[in-house]
């Protein structure tokens, strides 16, 4: 499954420039819905509450650097 969203990632990467490009991600388990607090009812996610129920797996993803979910550098003339 990471290797599906990797290459949607990069696919959606080429469209962007560097500021714009998901540059790192993780794959957490479960939904996101109104029920468990993670989304509102116009299904927008509520950022504060999805920051404390993924706090540990943000804090890994940015400590990681270079690590494993890096897309690295975009693809393109610049890239």
């Amino acid at each position: 499954m990471r290797a599906d969203v990797q290459r949607a990632v990069d696919h959606a990467n080429e469209a962007v420039s560097r500021a714009e490009s998901i540059r790192a991600f993780t794959l957490v388990e479960g939904e996101f819905t109104e029920e468990n607090g993670l989304l509102t009812p116009s299904l927008k996610v509520k950022r504060r509450a999805a920051q404390a129920a993924y706090a540990q797996e943000i804090e890994k993803l940015y400590a990681r650097g270079a690590g494993e979910g890096r897309t690295g550098p975009p693809k393109g003339p610049t890239g």
